[in-house]
């Protein structure tokens, strides 16, 4: 069927434009939001959407009708903003079906000078030729966008992978936020509690690893974003992205995205 994406008719499917890019999808984003256009900016997505924020928020959305809803711009109007400006986006990980941008946006006002900032990591999953923002891992807004030191987020992961490797269900719990979210090629999981994680904790084929590569991609004023390669002792090699709450000088897993051979 037609769709209207702003001025342009477009083919979609489920919400979705059928064979735009993942580099198009993720300027596409960008620019309903500056329309201020809820029903472009939701047809970008890919459902279930979910947002995880490195200083504790966590926003869902079942469908592209409950985002629509849900957009309003009117706390960013109120203070002072006028658009927003996408990051030139860097690939780090990616399949057939899914990827790992490292983006981000910068906020300005009608003077030109800008407002606020963040470093976000967009996981995009294509379904039937069909490419839509699964997920996005934010670091945390802060006025500037300025370099922040920061090693330990990666050895949060490390430590984290150890444990599973150990079968330590118990100590891997104590390294998550809550609620822990995994984001899938077609699902997300979320496990509100400790004890939810542990009854069911989540098979991110971490248990068995020949190789591990471990590097921080993103450091923001709250959060990081951390890639993490392993081969398997299977074969395989699993990608995945760590959002770190990293908050209160503690460091706590908040969510993860997995992308497997």
């Amino acid at each position: 069927m037609d769709a209207s994406i702003g001025k342009q008719s477009v083919e979609t499917r489920g919400g979705l434009v059928i064979g735009r890019s993942p580099e198009a999808t993720y300027w596409e984003f960008f620019r309903a939001d500056r329309a201020q256009d809820a029903n472009a900016w939701a047809a970008v997505m890919s459902y279930p959407h979910i947002r995880v924020a490195a200083p504790g928020r966590v926003e869902f959305f079942q469908t592209a009708e409950e985002y629509a809803a849900a957009a309003s711009w009117s706390e960013r109007v109120a203070t002072g903003w006028v658009r927003t400006e996408g990051i030139e986006p860097e690939c780090f990980q990616t399949s057939a079906d899914k990827l790992h941008f490292a983006g981000g946006w910068v906020r300005y006002d009608a003077a030109d000078q800008p407002i606020l900032s963040n470093r976000v990591v967009y996981v995009l999953t294509r379904l039937d030729d069909t490419w839509g923002v699964k997920a996005r891992f934010a670091c945390g807004a802060a006025k500037t966008w300025q370099d922040i030191a920061d090693g330990e987020s990666g050895n949060t992961v490390k430590r984290f992978l150890q444990q599973l490797k150990d079968g330590d269900v118990q100590g891997s719990a104590s390294a998550l936020r809550y609620p822990f979210i995994v984001v899938e090629q077609g699902d997300v999981q979320r496990f509100e509690t400790v004890t939810s994680y542990i009854a069911k904790s989540p098979d991110l084929s971490m248990t068995h690893y020949e190789g591990l590569d471990v590097a921080v991609v993103q450091n923001g004023s709250s959060g990081a974003n951390v890639a993490v390669s392993m081969r398997t002792d299977a074969g395989p090699t699993n990608q995945l992205v760590f959002l770190i709450d990293k908050r209160d000088s503690t460091h706590l897993i908040a969510s993860v995205s997995t992308i497997s051979e």
